[in-house]
């Protein structure tokens, strides 16, 4: 006969977000994320700080550039 899912019990186990290992004695903590060891928490932190020296603006197109911004109330009369 086949199992029904709802007869399983099903525990969620916290993880490493780096390594996705059990955690020990101790854990890390950084950002709202849980490391299993110092190295882990180190590993994260570089590719962190990696991503983030990559990141890049967008460019403004040329036409911006010279664009005038537009007047406020535009076709309003002064009294």
């Amino acid at each position: 006969m086949r199992k029904l899912t709802w007869d399983v019990a099903t525990v969620n186990k916290t993880r490493c977000e780096v390594c996705k290992g059990a955690f020990g004695l101790t854990r890390q903590r950084f950002a709202h994320k849980q490391f299993c060891s110092a190295q882990c928490l180190e590993r994260y932190q570089a590719e962190r700080a990696r991503r983030t020296a990559t990141f890049t603006t967008p460019q403004t197109s040329k036409h911006r550039s010279n664009h005038r911004p537009p007047t406020a109330f535009r076709g309003a009369t002064n009294r």
